[in-house]
């Protein structure tokens, strides 16, 4: 294992070897044993990754910073054996990732990108039926023209990192790839705007990273979609991302599955408590056309599939005298990612 770690890529210009350095910084400006993450709150020639002081601290604190960077070795070491294990069961997707949309701004992230990132507003979500005052997450978006002008290698190393062992990977909020609700510094959040994106550009960085990993992509498309993002996601052969329980009627039955798009992730999301309770129930019986079970692809009759349906519609409608305020008593020891279909047609092949 030393001589793995060893040998292994370790330079400080390398991702895990900024982090380590950050964790290593982080360290030495905290107090009482507590890291000092705000990094805006170091002195001035630490808060750039590149400069003199942060280099010759690196080289006089090196056994810090190779204390981080072996754990974040040993962090893709376990996920690479599990992907490698995967794959090794016959699991034809294997692990699901999840990109997130942004990172601590007083996170190693923020640290390393510097003016790529917009300083003084925050990415966020516009007011709508689930929150009228809208919503501020609090993370630095990335600047389109900085991100263009760096030839997208940033986003590319993103997506290259977050693939590398995984065989799905779901980006979150993919209405960001459109355009992005920025929320300025001590704005409300219902007083923000929108920036658009150079979605093309960005589309075309996300499609040529899914095939040189061999990944699926997800684009997580709920909320108040732009004109047209789904037609983009069709034509990228993206899949759209849907919600189980929330698929559904206004008389409160669900959709068939041939009522899906083509290309769906149907999904029940951790604290989605429907779906893990008809997990609890029915897990043996999960026998969709084209249900997705933590990777695995798991084929049989259409009207398993359609009591599955009936049953989840069965919960649905007990839901609402379910305390909301705390979670079930009985939960499955896996919460599982569920998928209704990736293309239902696969299931002509097993009939």
């Amino acid at each position: 294992r030393a001589h793995g770690f060893l040998s292994s890529a370790a330079a400080t210009d390398h991702p895990s070897g900024r982090l380590a350095v950050f964790e290593a910084l982080a360290e030495h400006f905290g107090r009482d044993g507590v890291p000092g993450y705000a990094w805006r709150s170091w002195p001035a020639d630490c808060r750039d990754p590149h400069s003199p002081a942060v280099a010759a601290f690196a080289a006089g604190h090196r056994e810090a910073v190779d204390f981080h960077r072996y754990l974040q070795w040993e962090a893709r070491h376990q996920l690479h054996a599990c992907a490698s294990r995967a794959q090794a069961l016959g699991m034809a997707v294997g692990i699901y990732g999840d990109l997130a949309l942004g990172a601590d701004p007083d996170g190693a992230d923020a640290w390393a990108l510097g003016d790529l990132l917009a300083v003084g507003a925050s990415a966020g979500a516009p007011p709508d039926q689930l929150n009228l005052k809208g919503q501020d997450w609090g993370f630095a978006p990335f600047v389109p023209s900085a991100l263009r002008a760096a030839a997208y290698a940033p986003f590319a190393a993103l997506l290259r990192h977050n693939m590398r062992d995984s065989g799905a990977l779901r980006i979150d909020h993919a209405i960001g790839l459109q355009h992005l609700y920025w929320v300025p510094h001590g704005t409300p959040a219902d007083l923000g705007g929108y920036v658009r994106q150079r979605v093309d550009e960005l589309f075309a960085v996300i499609a040529l990273e899914s095939v040189r990993n061999r990944c699926i992509v997800i684009g997580e498309d709920l909320g108040t979609l732009p004109d047209g993002l789904q037609e983009r996601l069709r034509a990228a052969a993206m899949l759209s991302y849907r919600v189980l329980p929330f698929q559904c009627r206004h008389d409160g039955s669900f959709y068939r599955p041939e009522e899906y798009p083509r290309l769906a992730l149907v999904a029940g999301p951790r604290g989605t408590e429907v779906v893990e309770r008809l997990v609890v129930e029915v897990d043996s019986r999960l026998r969709g056309d084209r249900l997705l079970v933590l990777g695995k692809v798991i084929s049989c009759a259409r009207p398993i599939l359609g009591a599955h349906l009936r049953l989840l519609e069965s919960l649905k409608r007990r839901a609402h005298a379910v305390r909301h305020d705390r979670p079930f008593a009985v939960r499955p020891a896996v919460v599982w990612q569920l998928v209704a279909a990736l293309e239902f047609r696969i299931a002509d092949n097993h009939r």
